[in-house]
């Protein structure tokens, strides 16, 4: 019996590696049929070859994504509680994207959940997190979000009879040393806070708790990577979600760069990109007024802690600082909420009340 154990062993041993050559074989060449097609580099293709992704070569993520599945490549649900469908795409045991199907979002038939187990927040339309997604990337690549794009992919990697793709956002996998609640906030990198902040506070993020920031620990910081903005650019803002806010770093006045960089958002691009995009009216409203506040707010000295406070909810059935502006700034018509924003009127009263005590000039 020992003998068998140890050929056993030693059959393993020496099966796994070749497992993985011969894979690796017929990887090659798939990059290489795929890469003539696509006009690729060698310095690109080696990317998709090499065991470790090395994130400084790049590689489109959606051509990476169709040699991965070309070659072998499998989709895995995520082995955690999560509100929408999510997977990993895996090459062997590596990881190379996130997957979240559009119609396995909360509020979605085919939610792993059940259609009444899981319902979108509040301010979103369920099957429209993957839009938003790809947005945050666009707009989020100042602060580190990773290559976010939206693809079909073959139904039969969702286990799915059909012949229909499946529309999902894909974001780039990356490698990490956990999730920010997983430890304390004392050694997190103060400008990685401060870009996620206005980006939050840019996209009127309804859902920045602790897991959704990944860390990497470096030797004298721990940096910071945003992640998943499916809840993102909401028609509603009473549920806006900044984790960051208890952290010491945002009360630290802004850099230069930070500065700069608000002063250098051009609103109205950003906003035409929106209603492109097929984003809700009601949302896009909402994101022009928060970054006008944002940019008059900064240049004024307030802190991203301060902003925070004026964006959200102190206590649940009380409005903020930014709902009560935004409901004195709409041109009455029928209902309030329904209005339409006077955006001039808007930037006019938040340079008169910012900085200072708005709750004693808003009602």
């Amino acid at each position: 019996k020992a003998t068998v154990s140890v050929l056993y062993w030693l059959a393993i041993f020496i099966a796994a590696p070749l497992q993985h050559t011969l894979h690796n074989m017929k990887f090659t060449r798939e990059v290489d049929i795929v890469s003539e097609s696509e006009g690729l580099t060698s310095e690109a293709t080696s990317r998709c070859t090499s065991p470790g992704l090395d994130a400084t070569l790049k590689m489109p993520l959606k051509t990476e994504v169709d040699l991965v599945l070309a070659a072998g490549g499998s989709l895995a649900s995520v082995d955690e509680d999560t509100v929408n469908g999510t997977y990993f795409i895996e090459r062997m045991y590596e990881k190379v994207g996130v997957v979240k199907p559009a119609d396995e979002e909360a509020g979605m038939t085919r939610n792993p959940n059940g259609e009444e187990g899981s319902v979108a927040k509040n301010g979103f339309n369920p099957g429209t997190g993957y839009l938003r997604e790809q947005l945050a990337y666009q707009l989020g690549k100042h602060a580190g979000v990773p290559e976010t794009v939206i693809q079909e992919l073959p139904a039969r990697y969702f286990s799915r009879d059909s012949s229909a793709p499946v529309t999902c956002s894909v974001q780039r996998f990356v490698q990490n040393d956990g999730q920010s609640w997983d430890c304390g906030p004392a050694l997190f990198d103060t400008e990685d806070t401060h870009k996620i902040a206005i980006l939050d506070l840019r996209i009127l993020n309804c859902d920045r708790h602790g897991g959704n920031i990944l860390i990497r620990k470096e030797p004298s910081s721990t940096r910071l990577i945003p992640i998943d903005h499916g809840y993102t650019f909401p028609m509603s803002i009473e549920d806006l979600d900044f984790e960051w806010q208890l952290w010491k770093q945002v009360k630290e006045p802004l850099s230069e760069a930070s500065l700069e960089y608000i002063n250098s958002i051009d609103i109205e691009a950003e906003v035409e990109m929106l209603h492109e995009a097929g984003i809700e009216n009601e949302a896009v409203d909402l994101f022009r007024a928060a970054n006008i506040c944002l940019k008059i707010a900064a240049n004024k000295g307030l802190t991203l802690y301060e902003i925070a406070s004026f964006y959200r909810r102190e206590r649940l059935n009380e409005p903020s600082g930014l709902e009560l502006l935004i409901s004195e700034s709409r041109n009455a018509l029928d209902s309030p909420s329904a209005a339409e924003i006077d955006f001039d009127k808007l930037a006019n009263r938040v340079t008169d009340i910012l900085p200072g005590n708005w709750r004693d000039v808003l009602h």
